[in-house]
């Protein structure tokens, strides 16, 4: 996959900017503020669907302007494409491929894909396992659009499964819960089935390299021990309903 081209509009702190790339290394390089992580930041926009560094899209749009755009010209082992981000004050985005505008974010997400490496990807492990979960469905994500979807239907359920256990009338919705309950279970016996393969190939590969990199002296094996299935998910959830009332949030599933 070979990034040909990136413009942008409107973005952080660049007017407009258009940038022809080359197949082989690309050095950006100047004075401190001028946008030289903005552009690698509008690129990686293409392939994670948000900012890497944590930005709401809002915060992407130059202080004067109501509205940012961004073009990425692409080939893949397919042919040359064109995608574009549109980024509205008001909250909206609007994303096309090959000037068709995409009503879901999981079908734009993973048909350009790209690897970031910055000092701030060092908090996968020192940090929390949070970091790590972050880290895993971006990278899968961009290799599954059906995963993202899944992640996002997941949030939604544990939101509305959440709110629902801090409410104090909360035990008389218990079929409710129980409807909510089997919602998540599956789509997190989705998510964890995924996670455990990606997990399994990444733990493959870096092995290798930690090998050469050691002349075989040192061994590195990464495993996911919290796969479970969708019954796994549906005993816990449905077995300790007392126990998330009192706590008022959802103790158990992938997002732990």
């Amino acid at each position: 996959m070979y990034c040909k081209k990136i413009e942008c509009e409107g973005y952080r702190n660049i007017e407009k900017a258009s940038l022809e790339l080359s197949r082989d290394v690309n050095v950006f390089f100047g004075d401190n503020a001028q946008g030289k992580t903005n552009i690698l930041e509008a690129i990686y926009y293409f392939a994670c669907g948000k900012s890497f560094r944590g930005a709401r899209d809002r915060e992407l749009i130059s202080f004067d302007r109501e509205h940012a755009r961004l073009e990425l010209d692409f080939e893949d082992k397919d042919r040359e494409r064109r995608h574009e981000v549109r980024l509205h004050r008001q909250g909206r985005r609007e994303c096309f491929m090959e000037a068709i505008r995409t009503p879901r974010i999981s079908e734009f997400v993973g048909r350009f894909r790209a690897v970031l490496f910055s000092p701030e990807h060092l908090s996968i492990v020192k940090d929390g396992p949070s970091e790590r979960r972050l880290f895993e469905d971006i990278a899968i994500s961009q290799l599954y659009p059906a995963y993202m979807a899944s992640l996002s239907r997941y949030n939604k359920i544990l939101s509305e499964r959440n709110a629902l256990l801090k409410e104090p009338e909360a035990f008389s919705f218990k079929g409710m819960l129980t409807v909510l309950s089997e919602q998540l279970a599956r789509e997190g016996a989705f998510i964890s089935e995924h996670r455990r393969r990606y997990t399994e190939k990444l733990s493959e590969i870096t092995a290798d390299i930690v090998a050469d990199m050691t002349c075989g002296r040192e061994k590195l094996s990464i495993d996911y021990p919290c796969f479970k299935t969708e019954n796994d998910y549906r005993e816990l959830l449905l077995s300790n309903t007392e126990k998330e009332l009192r706590a008022g949030g959802t103790l158990y599933g992938i997002h732990k």
